[in-house]
């Protein structure tokens, strides 16, 4: 019996000391999940978060969700049915409060979205009204409820579409099919289309008429070639010509980037050495033909760029100068992201350029740069990716990455029990503010270590890794590049060392430094990684992964678990090539969250392996 007492809720348990409230999480995992499309039926279900007692459900078609939307009031169970229904292409707001065990206390949740299913083809992309629509669009929507095929119109002419003229008429499409490539576009152009759903009968459900308008390319980087004549640096001058510390592409066909890309096939590699005179690196690209960005709806131009955390943080900038001679430069605010292994958007108003005299009906040349050309100094080294140049209207906001690691920047050196020689093969040393917890792993410190290379959380060359442990399937980690983060109890068993079974089993961490997510916006933060996972389970071993996350230091909540028994809800099968994206549901004020990434119960098991760590949320 609980002493002093305040009150009992009978029946479910819960006995709580005067003034005494226990720490609470909000409600997380909701179903329809947070962005579903094509929800049907009208059932709302989620997990209770810590401490919850009751929950009260918030049901309507704007985010703003006030007592007047409140659907349920101290729900006893996590779920609610709507009974009146949803209505067809409605896109619905919800959030569950939860009411924690004093009965008082209530902590807001995150407000979550879905659409339901419309009888028309609906959800189009291009979204409807877009600007800045590449070129070679793929159109694509969800069919409607009902459909067997679909009839597409598309053209620059609304009449035409709208009236299903014989010019805009693109044919009937197997229900299966849901996207459309038309031809490449003209810039700056508005284009219309509409898709009808035809029903079993025959009859058309006539869907709505969609538009969007073209941006005018600068440079998507896609017509270079290797050969003579097309090459990436012969339209993008670099060091070899204007005597700074850049090159453009790469020493080797393909001279353009075609596996770091932001859209198409290709980028431009731009490496830059502000290490030695002149202390800055700049490209130059120049049109025979000056460009007109002064026409009606061009107020931006926009770029795509992308470190890598090898990278020394150096100052982006752009210079536009006019047929008459007039130079204008912009810098980027934001010296780090030149570090960052994410593509980055950066927008400039053309009325930067304007305001300093820069004639916009005759650019004659673009260029980009790392350093200060005005005021010279040592500075950092790298690479830097670009694509995706454009003049348009201001894009819609896109989620920014907030952290981004891809183990690039890691010092790696000799192997130390692995037979495979390699002067620069591992390293046991995390990047800057991450953090292993090794103390799991027997042996884990002394010379019953195991294979010392694999004794916990790692880092080593992929092909090597692959290579060294006879690959047994690790080379198909495609997605991994360069140095990875690999936790290996297969290869770690190949040399002795304390008992895995008397030792509480192979059990590492790796923790992330602390992210700054005060200005996530409710509802959009994401994780996105690269991963590796064989998993294996028998009567001796049971290898487990998990990922938790903790907020403002406060005790670390669970986000995945995958387990290797096949009987288990929880079982998570070889997936050995996977991209990997967990959505976050960060409380209301967290400022800070540190992600670990768990491998344990493990012994003579496979391995789990990771890159391309990404966090990304849209801005408050």
């Amino acid at each position: 019996m609980c002493k002093k007492t305040i009150f009992m809720w009978m029946g479910l348990g819960v006995c709580l000391a005067a003034g005494v409230v226990a720490a609470g999480t909000v409600a997380k995992n909701p179903d329809p999940a947070n962005g579903a499309v094509g929800v049907t039926a009208p059932l709302l279900r989620w997990t209770k978060g810590e401490g919850a007692l009751f929950h009260n459900v918030y049901l309507g078609t704007t985010p703003e969700l006030t007592d007047a939307q409140r659907v349920a009031t101290r729900q006893a169970f996590e779920m609610y049915y709507h009974i009146p229904g949803f209505s067809p292409g409605v896109t619905y707001y919800w959030r569950v409060d939860e009411i924690q065990t004093d009965g008082v206390t209530v902590l807001t949740g995150n407000v979550w979205h879905f659409t339901v299913q419309a009888l028309t083809a609906y959800h189009p992309s291009p979204a409807d009204g877009a600007t800045n629509v590449a070129l070679k669009p793929t159109l694509r929507w969800m069919p409607g409820a009902g459909a067997v095929k679909h009839r597409l119109y598309f053209g620059n002419s609304r009449d035409a579409v709208t009236q299903g003229a014989a010019a805009a008429d693109k044919g009937a499409l197997d229900l299966a099919v849901t996207t459309f490539a038309p031809p490449e576009l003209e810039g700056l152009t508005t284009y219309y289309w509409r898709v009808d759903e035809i029903q079993a009968d025959g009859t058309a459900r006539t869907g709505p008429v969609w538009r969007f308008t073209t941006f005018v390319s600068v440079d998507d980087f896609e017509s270079y070639t290797d050969d003579e004549g097309s090459r990436i640096y012969e339209t993008w001058t670099d060091g070899w010509t204007n005597n700074t510390g850049s090159r453009v592409g790469h020493l080797a066909a393909p001279f353009a980037e075609r596996g770091i890309i932001h859209g198409g096939r290709q980028s431009m590699p731009l490496d830059y050495n502000n290490l030695v005179a002149p202390y800055y690196s700049e490209t130059e690209r120049p049109w025979a033909v000056p460009q007109d960005w002064s026409r009606d709806g061009l107020t931006t131009l926009t770029l795509y760029f992308r470190g890598t955390s090898a990278n020394q943080p150096e100052r982006f900038y752009m210079v536009l100068s006019d047929r008459g001679g007039k130079v204008a430069t912009v810098v980027y605010p934001h010296t780090a992201h030149t570090a960052m292994a994410a593509w980055t958007r950066w927008q400039v108003p053309l009325s930067e350029f304007s305001a300093a005299g820069v004639n916009l009906g005759a650019v004659k040349t673009i260029r980009l740069g790392l350093g200060d050309r005005a005021n010279p100094k040592p500075g950092g080294a790298g690479v830097l990716y670009l694509d995706d140049i454009y003049a348009g209207a201001t894009g819609v906001p896109e989620p920014v990455a907030l952290f981004a690691e891809d183990f690039e920047g890691l010092v790696l050196g000799p192997n130390v029990d692995e037979a495979l020689a390699g002067g620069k093969v591992w390293t046991k040393t995390p990047p800057p503010g991450w953090s292993i917890d090794d103390k799991g792993v027997p042996g884990a410190g002394t010379a019953l270590d195991g294979v010392t290379e694999w004794a916990g959380w790692s880092f080593a060359d992929r092909i090597w890794w692959t290579r060294a442990a006879e690959d047994q399937r690790r080379s198909e980690f495609t997605k991994g590049i360069g140095t990875v983060a690999i936790a290996d109890p297969d290869e770690w068993d190949d040399q002795p060392h304390v008992d895995a079974a008397a030792a509480g089993w192979y059990n590492t961490f790796l923790s992330a430094p602390p992210i700054d997510i005060s200005g996530a916006a409710p509802g959009t933060l994401k994780l996105t990684f690269d991963s590796s996972w064989r998993p294996e389970y028998d009567s001796n071993y049971h290898q487990t992964a998990n990922l938790k996350v903790s907020f403002d230091g406060g005790p670390p909540l669970r986000l995945f678990l995958w387990e290797s028994n096949q009987s288990s809800p929880n079982f998570k099968p070889d997936a050995t090539n996977e991209t990997v994206v967990v959505p976050i549901d960060h409380p209301a004020g967290a400022k800070t969250m540190v992600l670990t990434f768990g491998l344990f119960d493990a012994g003579n098991d496979w391995w789990w392996a990771i890159d391309n760590i990404l966090v990304t949320a849209m801005r408050k």
